[in-house]
């Protein structure tokens, strides 16, 4: 179980987090939603250890993830970032095999998995790009290559920041089901996302953040209500069921709403 206990956390003066508490089961999927500046980011680099609560910890099955050094805890939790840096001066295969470095020794350099390897490049259809430089790659290659690489470090946790930005639809239709996969082998996966209808097919839970606390956590059906969206978001959405399921699918609603004319 991942669990964040007590955590509280900010800049200088400006806390940014308040007494943050939250437990997550092992194999399950958990997002984060939320408006803009919530907190989500923060917490999920707080998880990730780039950043250090002033109060609480961070623990993995009882575990104080606070006293590990960054090599030791990288190999319980990997982070796929919302942002990037597009000018990184490496090939593309040099960047994937950069998630083999916790596993590797201080001395010897990074050891490639080749099986681990080919069958994660073969599966996100990224072959034909491994020679190329991570600087001319498109956005959503960008993307694809982070995961790869969050893929090879092979830790129990997965940490998914906006992982669809610039992704198209086939390639958001594969990272999904790749989230699915990734459950159903026993990892942890925790995603921030602002598509709430993602959040709500496809999360075990769902947790809404709002000015640096969580408002809500539970089932998506219980969390992601009209009520609770029309709150923390304050706009009005349509909104309905998933055919066969509780789970809710919303959209924005378009104004004026279109008037069908009678025949």
């Amino acid at each position: 179980m991942l669990e964040v206990k007590d955590t509280t956390f900010g800049f200088e003066n400006k806390k940014l987090l308040n007494n943050i508490n939250l437990k997550i089961p092992e194999g399950t999927i958990f997002s984060f939603v939320g408006p803009n500046g919530a907190g989500k980011t923060t917490l999920l680099k707080l998880i990730a250890g780039i950043y250090r609560p002033w109060e609480g910890e961070i623990l993995w099955n009882g575990k104080s993830l606070n006293l590990l050094s960054t090599r030791n805890r990288a190999r319980f939790i990997s982070y796929v970032p919302q942002n990037i840096n597009p000018a990184l001066p490496f090939l593309v295969e040099d960047v994937i095999c950069m998630g083999r470095y916790p596993h590797s020794s201080p001395l010897g350099g990074i050891s490639k998995n080749k099986e681990l390897f080919d069958k994660t490049v073969m599966y996100l259809g990224i072959e034909a790009i491994l020679k190329k430089p991570f600087s001319s790659l498109s956005g959503g290659e960008q993307r694809m290559v982070l995961i790869a690489r969050a893929l090879l470090q092979d830790t129990p946790v997965i940490l998914l920041d906006e992982t669809g930005t610039f992704l198209d639809l086939k390639h958001i239709n594969l990272l999904l089901n790749l989230i699915l996969n990734l459950k159903e082998q026993g990892k942890t996966m925790v995603m921030v996302t602002h598509d709430l209808n993602t959040a709500s097919l496809y999360s075990d839970a769902v947790a809404i953040m709002y000015k640096g606390e969580i408002k809500r956590s539970g089932n998506p059906e219980d969390i992601l209500t009209y009520k609770n969206i029309q709150e923390y978001f304050g706009v009005e959405v349509y909104y309905t069921l998933y055919p066969g399921t509780k789970k809710p699918v919303i959209s924005l609603l378009r104004y004026p709403i279109p008037v069908e004319e009678e025949k």
